[in-house]
């Protein structure tokens, strides 16, 4: 996870880098379409997607900063 600044708004945003090497054609397609179907939601319980980009190597989401750690990690303690 990366922090990167959006140059039209000034606030701090996420980036998440997913190598395409784990993923196979067919899974890269449903990666990109949930990607779709999440930039359209709005909702507080819902991590915003702001943008998505990819290279010949990786994908990049960039979201909304959330604080605090792993969901997982909390859940498990």
């Amino acid at each position: 996870m990366f922090e990167c600044l959006d140059i039209k708004t000034e606030l701090v945003r996420a980036v998440k880098q997913i190598s395409k090497s784990k993923y196979d054609k067919d899974e890269q397609e449903k990666i990109k379409n949930e990607v779709e179907i999440l930039k359209n939601l709005d909702h507080t319980n819902i991590l915003k997607i702001f943008d998505f980009y990819e290279d010949k190597s990786s994908f990049y989401i960039v979201t909304e900063i959330c604080k605090g750690g792993e969901l997982f990690d909390k859940i498990l303690n």
